[in-house]
Formats: structure tokens, C-alpha cells, sequence
């Protein structure tokens, strides 16, 4: 997938919500969500309380949150928020924020974070955020990514709104 133009993929209306909500109840099957300090990840969801539609893949943009989801978990992060909202005044985009408190990606490192077969871990193929970032482009969206080393990790999704 990484190889297809993005002009012979495209999104459609998704309810974003859904999506997240399911990736996240995924995530908790597979983690033990104390919220205490205990074992495990607690994931914290945000902004999922009613239809939210964009133009995404359904199936693709679980792709993405998962990958995403994964990063901060084997960040050792202890807590992952997704925050779903739209955006301000002209609420024309619907933003994803993905932040953990993990060990955060070294400055000199970030810049090569969405480069194929780039990474910092010895297991996996280094194709994720490369194929994440393409998959979104595809949709007419951006995928942005700040972090802070020992700090955590921002990951913001921002998607068309789906017309009304």
C-alpha cells in the first residue's frame, strides 16, 4: 500500500468517533487499564460521545490509530489520550490528538520518523508511520508529530470534515 499513488486511494464520510472508540476498546482488551499507576496503560478517550463524520477510510484509519496506539505503548507510556474534536470557527476539520507520557523521540531521530523501513526499535518493519502518514494523505489529510524526549509524544490526525 505504501507503493499505490495516493490518487487511486481516496476517503469517505466515516463516523470518526466510532473508529476511535473501537481502536481504543482494542487497546484495553490487549492492556490492563488501572488508571492508578499499577501495571499496564490507561486509556483515556475524550470526544467520542456522538457521530462525528470525516473523510477517512474506516478501515484504514484503524490502521493508523492502532500503529499509533502501539508507538505509545511500546513508548512505555502509562497513559494514551485520544482526543476527538473539531476544528474552532470554520469546523471544516476533524483533529485526532494521540498523546502519551512515554520516553518521547530524540530531536535528532524525529525528523526520519515517517522515512520506509525507518526505526528505532530491533523488532518490526519500520513501515508504519510511513504507510500511516501516506494513508492519511490520501484522504486529503495531515498527520503531524511533536515530541519531547522523556516527555512523551504528540500525534495529531487532522481530517476534512464530512459535508453535512
Amino acid at each position: 500500500r505504501y507503493g499505490t499513488a495516493p490518487e487511486q486511494r481516496s476517503g469517505e464520510p466515516v463516523d470518526i468517533a466510532h473508529v476511535v472508540q473501537d481502536v481504543v476498546e482494542l487497546e484495553r482488551l490487549g492492556t490492563v487499564d488501572s488508571g492508578d499507576g499499577g501495571s499496564g496503560v490507561a486509556w483515556r478517550v475524550a470526544g467520542t460521545d456522538g457521530p462525528l463524520m470525516g473523510i477517512a477510510s474506516a478501515d484504514e484509519l484503524r490502521e493508523v490509530l492502532l500503529n499509533l496506539l502501539e508507538n505509545a505503548r511500546l513508548a512505555g507510556a502509562r497513559e494514551v489520550r485520544v482526543e476527538l474534536g473539531v476544528d474552532g470557527e470554520s469546523e471544516d476539520e476533524i483533529r485526532v490528538l494521540v498523546v502519551d507520557d512515554g520516553h518521547g523521540i530524540p530531536a535528532d531521530v524525529l525528523p526520519r520518523i515517517f522515512e520506509p523501513h525507518f526505526s528505532t526499535r530491533t523488532s518490526g518493519s519500520g513501515l508504519g508511520l510511513a504507510i500511516s502518514r501516506r494513508l492519511v494523505e490520501s484522504w486529503g489529510g495531515r498527520i503531524v508529530i511533536r515530541s519531547v524526549p522523556d516527555g512523551g509524544t504528540e500525534v495529531e490526525l487532522v481530517m476534512a470534515a464530512a459535508p453535512a
